[in-house]
């Protein structure tokens, strides 16, 4: 049985965390990011682009540190407590870094699919798994994903 192919919406916190669990558990995940980087809502932008939440330049978290990291990925000892969005985006790029995961992301790629508003506001049960299509990146044969997973979060502009 071929692996089976799933499409991340979003590189911010959870999409990375999902790419890296998609990875563990054998299947082929790519992961769409709309703009150039990853990091999503802590990635502070002087100008976001149109539709795009963002923090405002000195936002500390109110988490701590041992609380807010990746179970799989402590948080170095010599980050602070309570970090500013800058130290959170460091983590992020050692995350993705150390798991390898840079490679997984397509970025600057935006997707229109129709994902119900119920996925953002809580709501019981998605509907029916969605079957996207992308072009294909240079060398890949198809582009079909067998599950999309949004991780785009509910601060998002959905359409």
């Amino acid at each position: 049985m071929a692996a089976r192919r799933v499409a991340i919406i979003g590189a911010g916190a959870s999409g990375l965390c999902a790419l890296k669990c998609c990875l563990d558990e054998g299947l082929v995940p790519t992961c769409f990011e709309r703009s150039g980087d990853i990091g999503g809502l802590w990635r502070f932008e002087e100008h976001p682009e149109e539709g795009r939440a963002s923090i405002y330049r000195s936002v500390i978290i109110n988490t701590s540190k041992e609380m807010m990291c990746f179970s799989d990925f402590p948080i170095p000892e010599d980050f602070p407590n309570y970090m500013h969005n800058s130290k959170i985006m460091e983590y992020f790029r050692m995350y993705a870094q150390h798991f390898d995961l840079l490679r997984h992301i397509r970025f600057r790629v935006r997707l229109l699919l129709p994902l119900p508003r119920r996925l953002c506001e809580g709501g019981g049960e998605p509907d029916p798994p969605l079957q996207i299509h992308v072009p294909p990146w240079p060398g890949e044969a198809d582009a079909g994903f067998h599950r999309p997973h949004p991780a785009s979060g509910c601060h998002h502009a959905h359409l």
